[in-house]
């Protein structure tokens, strides 16, 4: 993805590379980098899968249930 605003966080997990918005030889070396590397960008789409399931919302609102089902046992300061 492009390094623009949030974009950028969005491959900062290991899941993709990320290019200079507008530079399209940035576009290009980055593209060819998937090519050459078939190994690396099947990393990176195994971890973009993973984060993906992360970010369900049935897995969002479990992870949240936890937090705040923790949060009331602990005691009081």
């Amino acid at each position: 993805t492009s390094n623009a605003r949030a974009f950028a966080e969005e491959v900062a997990g290991g899941n993709g590379i990320t290019y200079q918005q507008g530079d399209t030889a940035s576009l290009s070396n980055a593209l060819s980098r998937l090519i050459l590397d078939p190994q690396q960008a099947q990393q990176w789409a195994d971890r973009a899968g993973e984060i993906g399931h992360q970010r369900q919302w049935a897995n969002t609102a479990q992870r949240f249930a936890e937090l705040f089902r923790d949060a009331c046992e602990e005691p009081l300061r």
